[in-house]
C-alpha cells in the first residue's frame, strides 16, 4: 500500500527530463516532495556524470538540515544553501572572476523565488531547475510550469486528525501587530505600484509582520496544549 502511494515520486526525473529538465512539482505538505528531489538528484547524477554541480536551496537552515539528513544524499557532493547566501555566493564568483553556476538547483519552498533577492538566482542563465511547492504561487510561471500533482490522497498514508486552533493577542501584541499594519498601508500610499514581489523593502516590512505573529506569546500555551493531549502521536505544528 505505501509503495503505491509513493509510487509517484518514481515518476517525477521522467516528467521534469520530458520538460526540459525545468518545472515544478506542486505537492500538498507531506506528500514526500524531498524525497522525490533526492530521487530526482540521484537520476541526475546517473545521467549528467557525479561531478555535476548540483545545490539545493531552502529559505530557512532548517529545512536545509531535513535535506541533509537524507539517506539518499548520503555521500553525495550536493551544496546546501539559503536562497539569499546563494545569490551571494555566484555574485562573489563573478567578483573574483570565477564566474561559474551549478548545473542543476532544486529550489525547495520555490514560492520563495517570488521575493525580489531571492528571486534573483533566476537571473543567473543556470540550466536544470526542479521546484518543490505546497503552494507555488506564480513561480513556476519562471520555472517551467507545473510538471507533476500530488494531492492530498497520496501524502496521507494514514488517517490523521486536524486541528484548527484559534488564538488571542494580548492587548501589547495587537497594538504592535496594528502599528505595524499601519506602516505597511502607509507605505503602499506613498508607493502606490510597489507590491511584496517588485519592492524589497515592503516585502521586508510583510516578512517583519509575518515573523512577529509567528513569535507571539500567547500562541505557545495553546501549541502546547495540543502537544500534551497528543503525546506519544506523531504531530506537525502549522
Amino acid at each position: 500500500m505505501t509503495e503505491d502511494k509513493y509510487a509517484w515520486q518514481e515518476e517525477t526525473y521522467d516528467l521534469w527530463k520530458q520538460n526540459g529538465y525545468r518545472g515544478v512539482l506542486h505537492a500538498t505538505v507531506s506528500a514526500g516532495k524531498t524525497i522525490a528531489g533526492c530521487k530526482v538528484i540521484n537520476k541526475y547524477l546517473d545521467t549528467f556524470g557525479k561531478d555535476s554541480e548540483i545545490w539545493v536551496l531552502a529559505p530557512t537552515h532548517e529545512i536545509l538540515d531535513q535535506w541533509a539528513r537524507e539517506p539518499l544524499l548520503k555521500g553525495k557532493n550536493i551544496t546546501f544553501s539559503t536562497y539569499l547566501t546563494a545569490v551571494s555566493k555566484i555574485m562573489r564568483r563573478y567578483l573574483e572572476d570565477k564566474y561559474d553556476v551549478p548545473d542543476m538547483l532544486i529550489l525547495d519552498e520555490c514560492h520563495t523565488s517570488m521575493a525580489p533577492v531571492a528571486g534573483k538566482i533566476l537571473n543567473f542563465g543556470i540550466p536544470h531547475i526542479l521546484g518543490l511547492s505546497a503552494t507555488p504561487n506564480g513561480s513556476e510561471r519562471a520555472l517551467g510550469g507545473i510538471i507533476q500533482e500530488v494531492g492530498w490522497g497520496s501524502s496521507n498514508i494514514s488517517p490523521v486528525t486536524i486541528e484548527y486552533t484559534f488564538f488571542k493577542p494580548t492587548k501589547e501584541e495587537m497594538e504592535s501587530y496594528t502599528r505595524k499594519t499601519q506602516r505597511i498601508e502607509k507605505y503602499k500610499e506613498d508607493h502606490p505600484y510597489s507590491n511584496m514581489y517588485n519592492d524589497q523593502r515592503l516585502s521586508f516590512m510583510y516578512l517583519q509582520r509575518r515573523d512577529y505573529v509567528y513569535k507571539m506569546k500567547s500562541r505557545i500555551p495553546i501549541a502546547l496544549d495540543i502537544l500534551k493531549k497528543n503525546l506519544g502521536r506523531k504531530m506537525m505544528v502549522f
